[in-house]
């Protein structure tokens, strides 16, 4: 069985750097990268059918530290291969529904309050916190706490919800309590 499968990546291994040979600029260093990661799964699957899986655990867990340079070998990945980045950011731009700012981070409300500071962004950004826990109409304090607490029970992290969840009620709250001292004041 091993002299069969050893056989079959040899012949797959002569074809693939045939074809590598005969490709030439970025398709073939495209060609080449795709046959890195077909022969890198192929040795995974085979060691995992024959019972070596064992030691890629202790493997996996040395590389876990390497998770935190992983934005800066995306970064260079980006320089090297500048139409993929970009097809990527499109990509990007569709999930989160055109919400990406221009430094990259996707997000619903910004930390400084809603953009450009207009007053129908205002009004926009109010609406939707209003939306968020629940409310219309013009809420005093203690019913703004009160649709918040009562959110948070279900959406907090400690009790199942997600941390995005949480962090989107928590700046509703926010911005209606900031509105309330805004109307005091003036």
């Amino acid at each position: 069985m091993q002299t069969l499968i050893f056989l079959i990546v040899a012949i797959g291994f002569y074809f693939f750097m045939k074809r590598v040979l005969t490709v030439s600029g970025s398709p073939r260093e495209r060609l080449l990268l795709v046959g890195v990661g077909v022969t890198i799964l192929g040795l995974l699957v085979y060691m995992v059918a024959h019972g070596r899986f064992q030691f890629l655990a202790p493997l996996m867990a040395g590389l876990i530290p390497l998770i935190r340079r992983l934005p800066l070998l995306l970064t260079l990945l980006g320089r090297v291969f500048p139409q993929q980045k970009s097809q990527l950011i499109e990509r990007l731009r569709a999930l989160f529904g055109g919400r990406l700012d221009r430094d990259g981070s996707a997000g619903r409300h910004s930390r400084s309050g809603p953009s450009g500071g207009t007053r129908q962004g205002a009004e926009q950004a109010r609406r939707e916190a209003l939306e968020t826990l629940g409310l219309s109409g013009n809420p005093d304090k203690a019913t703004i706490v009160s649709a918040h607490r009562r959110l948070m029970q279900a959406a907090h992290p400690d009790h199942g919800g997600s941390h995005e969840e949480a962090a989107r009620l928590n700046a509703a709250k926010d911005l209606l309590l900031a509105g309330l001292g805004k109307k005091q004041q003036a």
